[in-house]
């Protein structure tokens, strides 16, 4: 939504997801450091609100194709980020590579 991302990811730092869009939008170094560039703790509603708040700053073609998106996954990636987050942070395992 900040329409800031990272070009590359840190030196040591490993890419665990992406998209065309952003390729490195969840990073991690070792077990201690993850990176996260999106935002897990939108719910669907907010997010699609959030979008017709841009309307007119940005393309009518592009905030269609975000709402399709998280009209047809729902709550989106929140539960696997919520696993990768508390795996980090409670279980100390390793997080893997994408």
């Amino acid at each position: 939504m900040h329409q800031d991302q990272v070009s590359e990811p840190a030196n040591g730092f490993s890419i665990i997801a992406g998209s065309l869009f952003c390729p490195h939008a969840i990073t991690a170094k070792d077990n201690h450091i993850l990176t996260i560039q999106a935002h897990p703790e939108f719910e669907p509603d907010f997010f699609i609100q959030l979008c017709e708040r841009l309307r007119g700053r940005t393309s009518d073609t592009l905030i269609e194709q975000a709402q399709d998106a998280v009209n047809k996954t729902g709550a989106g990636d929140q539960d696997r980020i919520q696993r990768t987050i508390h795996s980090l942070l409670l279980s100390g395992s390793r997080l893997s590579e994408r």
